[in-house]
């Protein structure tokens, strides 16, 4: 019997080959471990910038130096805890309008909240 031999054209060789890389490329995303980004790791210098304020007791002045609150959004703050009597949990944020899960999330680590009896 006679081998026959395999006569590849130079596009088939390329195909077979970046066929090959997407293969290994695949491969390697797949076992390599995911990278995690906690909120103090990502912006560290405003973490040290702000103290912790106390929902309860902040003033306009005080919630504005909250990361992505604004004179609008410190009013809001203050009228919601107006109206309701003030914070129980600072998670009561996200009922506010302009306050979503990606504004709290980088809240939560500045934000407190007291009641009354609490020193």
């Amino acid at each position: 019997m006679e081998k026959s031999k395999l006569k590849l054209s130079p596009a088939e060789w390329a195909a077979i080959g970046l066929t090959a890389l997407f293969l290994i490329a695949a491969a390697v995303l797949s076992v390599r471990p995911k990278a995690e980004v906690t909120l103090a790791a990502a912006k560290p210098a405003a973490t040290a910038a702000v103290e912790i304020i106390d929902l309860n007791t902040a003033d306009a002045e005080a919630l504005q130096t909250l990361p992505g609150i604004g004179p609008e959004l410190a009013s809001r703050i203050i009228a919601y805890r107006t109206e309701h009597g003030g914070f129980t949990d600072p998670a009561e944020l996200l009922n506010i309008d302009g306050i979503g899960d990606k504004t709290y999330a980088e809240l939560i680590s500045h934000i407190t909240v007291q009641s009354e009896e609490e020193p």
